[in-house]
């Protein structure tokens, strides 16, 4: 009885950090795309299919990576990449021109090929880092750590691109990382 009471007061302080922190990064996120100054509905329309899959992806993830105690992270790592193959070689095969890719390839320089392989094992290390990641905190908190970098990335886009964001935009991006913010320390 006791450990049943203990997890329905973990559940009702989790709803309320949930209902205090979520709207502030949702009206965030709302106040971003309303000033987004490069606004395209067909970009957010995918954006949301990102933010849909993201979120089944984190829950899935967890509850089979939970139901798998005696895997190790490299294992973990190994075949949540492998299940990817699939949908990257249909991707392949129907989504271009898979003769000039191929021909690309074969083609590539040695600087070419090490950028190449440098992004395959800056790939591996990001995931080998959120399955270590996913092992010690909940889905919730994990995609809340994926989404704390975009303030970064937004201003390195900004420097290295030259994109424009108006100040309501950036002032949007701002809230809804608060949000995260006060999710993670309440």
């Amino acid at each position: 009885l006791t450990s049943g009471l203990s997890r329905v007061e973990t559940c009702c302080a989790c709803c309320r950090r949930l209902l205090m922190t979520d709207p502030c990064s949702v009206v965030g996120g709302v106040l971003y795309a309303l000033n987004d100054v490069y606004f395209d509905s067909v970009g957010y329309f995918w954006a949301f299919c990102y933010f849909f899959a993201t979120v089944v992806n984190a829950l899935y993830i967890k509850y089979v990576f939970e139901s798998l105690p005696h895997m190790g992270n490299w294992e973990k790592t190994y075949y949540n990449n492998l299940l990817a193959l699939p949908v990257l070689l249909a991707m392949f095969l129907f989504g271009g021109d898979v003769v000039a890719s191929v021909s690309a390839f074969s083609n590539i320089s040695f600087g070419g090929l090490f950028v190449v392989l440098l992004s395959c094992v800056a790939g591996t290390a990001i995931s080998l880092a959120g399955t270590m990641c996913r092992d010690l905190v909940s889905a919730t908190s994990f995609n809340i750590a994926g989404n704390m970098n975009k303030f970064i990335t937004v201003l390195l886009s900004i420097v290295v691109f030259g994109k424009v964001n108006t100040v309501s935009a950036l002032s949007g991006l701002l809230v809804a990382l608060c949000g995260g913010a006060l999710y993670a320390f309440s």
